[in-house]
């Protein structure tokens, strides 16, 4: 379990005092507790390197409180919660798709916006209603399998939605599609000789 220590010494008004603790992680200074505007990353492909968060990590928007702590020594406890949606892409070879299937591919997501719009006392995020729809580099997690962290927004029209970049040929999957807060969609796709099937679409 991780503890935070603050730089400097934080005290107590009195004994009575009862307090809101929030939290949320990446640090940032937010101009407004209500109408923070936060971005996901584009290239969430990109690792960490020289002690910044790699692209998928700086997404990854985390929220938690606890409220009416009264004063005391103990650690006052934060559960961190997603308020992010996250969509997984797990490829699977289709019967016809000639040859070994490459390990490693270029996946990306395209028609969600961005930037959302967060009220970090309810710990709620929204699509930034001027936002203009762009394409996010999903991360590879390992064979097959690609994750993104996207804006929590619906997508009401059929249109390009994931695009798969492989030896050279593109396979590209188009769906209506709902990104909800704080889930998991899983999406499996097939790759076959000429296109790209989607099968399921599981939540967790």
């Amino acid at each position: 379990r991780d503890r935070w220590e603050p730089a400097y010494d934080i005290y107590w008004k009195d004994k009575h005092t009862h307090i809101d603790v929030y939290g949320y992680y990446p640090f940032a200074n937010p101009e407004s507790i209500d109408d923070y505007q936060f971005e996901v990353q584009k290239d969430q492909s990109r690792a960490s390197a020289d002690g910044e968060m790699g692209g998928y990590e700086a997404s990854d928007l985390l929220f938690a409180t606890t409220k009416g702590i009264k004063a005391s020594a103990s650690p006052i406890n934060l559960t961190f919660k997603h308020i992010m949606s996250k969509i997984k892409i797990r490829l699977i070879k289709g019967e016809d798709f000639e040859g070994e299937m490459p390990a490693t591919a270029d996946v990306y997501i395209h028609n969600t916006v961005p930037t959302a719009t967060v009220d970090l006392q309810a710990g709620v995020a929204t699509r930034y209603v001027k936002g203009t729809r762009q394409t996010i580099k999903a991360q590879q997690e390992g064979a097959y399998s690609y994750s993104a962290i996207v804006v929590p927004q619906r997508i009401d029209n059929r249109q390009p939605l994931v695009e798969v970049v492989m030896k050279g040929v593109s396979y590209l999957f188009e769906s209506k599609f709902v990104f909800k807060p704080g889930v998991e969609h899983l999406v499996n796709l097939v790759i076959t000789d000429l296109s790209l099937i989607h099968i399921s679409e599981p939540t967790r």
